[in-house]
């Protein structure tokens, strides 16, 4: 019994940051900004809200505050709408496939968003479907390097590379847009490590 307490007594010491704690996404914010950076080019004005037909605000609410975010009144801020739930889950996949419709039109008639050179090069070479070159490793491995960085363990590419070369999609968008929405709907990417 006297172990039991001692320990309990560590755990109260050490506080919750010990312990594992529930999953909380990035928030729209974040999310936002790592698109951004990784995806568009420097400067964009790309917001991933127009999806929603929503601006974000430090002020006021909005349908993007339940995607997580920091909102508080003059004494400070705490993050809210953080934690996963089906609400939320829907909004980001929503916003994700939009995204990744968006981008898969590079395959046709080109798309009016800015991507970044380097992006825009691996999804143009995506755009190859089904040709060797891009279910190459090396393809691969560059088009998830671009979205997910390095936010990820590589099992997860391996295990994402096995699915994408493992299937026949009907075109090169649906390639694209599968290849998109599967790495930004991974819980590496959306929630906080």
């Amino acid at each position: 019994m006297k172990m039991v307490a001692g320990i309990l007594a560590v755990a109260l010491v050490w506080g919750s940051s010990a312990l594992p704690g529930p999953a909380r996404f990035r928030g729209y914010s974040e999310i936002n900004q790592v698109l951004r950076q990784r995806l568009f080019v420097p400067a964009t004005r790309f917001q991933l809200g127009q999806y929603l037909e929503e601006s974000y605000s430090d002020l006021g609410s909005n349908l993007l505050d339940l995607l997580g975010t920091y909102k508080g009144d003059d004494l400070g801020s705490e993050f809210k709408n953080g934690s996963p739930n089906s609400a939320n889950m829907l909004l980001w996949h929503f916003l994700m496939a939009s995204l990744a419709r968006d981008v898969s039109k590079e395959c046709g008639r080109g798309t009016a968003l800015d991507l970044r050179e380097d992006f825009r090069a691996a999804v143009l070479n995506a755009c190859k479907w089904p040709a060797p070159a891009a279910r190459s490793s090396e393809a691969l491995e560059n088009f998830w390097t671009l979205v997910m960085g390095y936010d990820a363990p590589r099992s997860e590419f391996l295990t994402w590379k096995e699915f994408i070369q493992a299937n026949e999609f009907a075109s090169s968008e649906a390639a694209v847009f599968n290849m998109l929405l599967t790495i930004t709907s991974n819980p590496h990417f959306l929630l906080r490590s």
